[in-house]
């Protein structure tokens, strides 16, 4: 026999029938959020990160650079410019030996490697080119040649009171300064002159011309320039006078022309005068070319 309840229900199972979800409960906004934790990288277990070390810089490199440098600020001054050649060449071997080693040994400095070798070829370049000119001028300038020799061989420069072939002339205007290498220089009585309208003279003087005159009788070409023939220095009542410039009466600047064999060479110069009667040129100190004692000079001066 079976139990029987006048409750129970003979229910039989529906297996068409499907759970009914049921919905999340909805959560509160200020809902407390879980505590944070600290994780230690090393008790868990995780790779720490390590900061990988920067690779060295080259000794050569750096080495390279620093003689680049020093040979590229030196490369302009005559002479010493020979060890700027020499520092160029090798911090462009140093720059170069060090740019090819870097793959090998893990070290860094490319950029002050190529910094190195650049600055060592303009240096090298550079010094070159002002070597060149400098003993091209000194081969073009003879008489400073010889005389610095000279000077050299005898301990004394060439502007030494110790030189012995210095010639000192107290001339007057219209004297003729007779110089050894055979030129004569020539220089007349100032005069008054009236400016042309355009022509500036300075308040308070007078405006006074003088001719000079340029005589070769040598037979080699006297070059002024070369032999240190500059405009002179003019003073007048302890002043020193300033030069006229008046192009419509052909008063310019000192004539720096060369005075071929035989020839002669005349132009006229004006100054602005504060005592006529106090007048004085003096002239620096002149070297002769062509002599064999080439610390020989003269100076001049003429004076009313």
């Amino acid at each position: 026999m079976s139990d029987f309840s006048p409750n129970a229900q003979n229910v039989e199972p529906n297996e068409s029938a499907q759970p009914t979800p049921q919905s999340p409960a909805p959560q509160s906004p200020y809902q407390a959020q879980p505590p944070a934790t600290n994780v230690n990288l090393m008790d868990s277990g995780m790779p720490y990160p390590v900061a990988q070390p920067k690779n060295p810089i080259s000794g050569l490199l750096v080495t390279a650079m620093v003689l680049g440098i020093v040979g590229f600020i030196s490369f302009w001054i005559p002479v010493v410019n020979f060890l700027s050649i020499l520092l160029g060449i090798v911090a462009i071997i140093l720059g170069t030996v060090g740019l090819l080693q870097l793959k090998n040994n893990n070290k860094s400095g490319k950029g002050v490697g190529i910094t190195g070798i650049v600055l060592g070829a303009l240096a090298v370049i550079l010094s070159i080119i002002v070597l060149v000119g400098f003993f091209n001028w000194v081969k073009d300038t003879p008489d400073f040649a010889s005389a610095m020799n000279q000077a050299q061989s005898q301990g004394t420069s060439p502007n030494s009171e110790a030189t012995t072939g210095k010639d000192e002339q107290q001339l007057k205007f219209g004297d003729t300064w007779k110089l050894p290498n055979d030129v004569e220089i020539t220089i007349t009585n100032p005069t008054k002159f009236t400016p042309s309208e355009y022509t500036e003279v300075p308040e308070g003087t007078t405006p006074m011309k003088c001719d000079v005159i340029i005589t070769n009788n040598s037979d080699k070409v006297f070059d002024p320039t070369k032999s240190g023939l500059y405009s002179p220095d003019v003073q007048s009542g302890s002043e020193n006078s300033e030069w006229i410039f008046d192009y419509d009466q052909k008063l310019k600047s000192w004539s720096a022309s060369s005075v071929q064999p035989g020839k002669s060479l005349t132009f006229s110069v004006a100054f602005a005068i504060k005592d006529p009667s106090d007048i004085s040129m003096q002239f620096g100190e002149i070297y002769y070319e062509g002599l064999d004692n080439y610390d020989t000079y003269s100076t001049a001066v003429f004076t009313n």
